[in-house]
């Protein structure tokens, strides 16, 4: 069975990005979590 290699999409990285330049609203930081969730389920599979 080949597995392909995930990545982390565009909006994930400049989520990470962003977080640390400057300060997310609670609305940022819940979505940049469901973005992480998501790709750490796709890691997962």
């Amino acid at each position: 069975m080949l597995v392909k290699r995930r990545f982390p999409s565009d909006e994930l990285r400049s989520m990470r990005y962003l977080n640390t330049r400057m300060e997310l609203t609670e609305r940022e930081k819940q979505h940049w979590s469901n973005l992480e969730k998501g790709y750490e389920g796709e890691l997962k599979i």
